[in-house]
């Protein structure tokens, strides 16, 4: 017998003795399998946590610092097309008979500009 255990009826005699044994190895190979695949995954389990704690502790930064620079870029990118519609506008006044006004077309399309801004400065607020 691989267990020295006791059992309510007699053991020793051909057929009982087989199944005995076959169970007792049974239970011993699921005990040890089951020993093995438990230690198997604690460590994964660390493996996995030592995972996520390097992606999350160094790789969100990395990802963030990107994600902070493009919407750096496209808010410089709304600064510099007010910019040239502010240029526009004082070259068109420059231009204009009396130096005060700005002709309807040309209001127009100052606005369709502003609109067109505001519209990607709404896309990077929402972006970031």
């Amino acid at each position: 017998m691989i267990y020295d255990t006791w059992y309510p009826f007699e053991i020793s005699k051909s057929p009982m003795y087989e199944i005995i044994l076959m169970t007792q190895k049974d239970i011993c190979w699921f005990t040890i399998n089951s020993l093995i695949i438990s230690h198997f995954l604690i460590i994964m389990f660390q493996f996995l946590t030592t995972a996520r704690f390097v992606v999350i502790f160094f790789g969100s930064p990395y990802i963030y610092t990107i994600l902070i620079c493009v919407a750096c870029s496209q808010l410089q990118k709304v600064r510099f097309l007010l910019l040239e519609i502010k240029w526009k506008c004082l070259e068109t006044l420059e231009k204009s008979v009396d130096g005060k006004h700005i002709n309807e077309d040309q209001a127009h399309q100052i606005q369709d500009k502003l609109n067109g801004i505001v519209r990607l400065h709404q896309q990077v607020i929402r972006y970031v």
